[in-house]
């Protein structure tokens, strides 16, 4: 069972997270900009690619503060499945 007292995974997911939502913004803004300077389209398809990216991993940071919630009345072992359920957007996304 999690322990919900140590929040130190969630905060290095999130940390990890973070990062690369910062890289893949900054990729795919300079992956458009030498698209639109060079007119390639196959760089602009990347940069939606890197975009798509920082989008599983704001699904990651959410699935992580979900699976981190206290167990409720409705919720007695928690929310530790919301994890599984965001790797599985993401794996889709993917």
């Amino acid at each position: 069972m999690m322990d919900f007292k140590d929040g130190k995974r969630e905060k290095t997911i999130i940390k990890t997270a973070l990062i690369g939502i910062v890289t893949n913004f900054f990729l795919a803004g300079t992956k458009i900009f030498i698209a639109m300077v060079s007119n390639s389209v196959a760089l602009i398809s990347d940069a939606v690619n890197n975009l798509s990216d920082a989008g599983s991993s704001i699904i990651t940071i959410f699935g992580s503060k979900l699976a981190s919630k206290m167990p409720d009345e409705d919720h007695p072992y928690g929310y530790g499945r919301t994890e599984y359920i965001g790797g599985l957007i993401v794996s889709v996304i993917v």
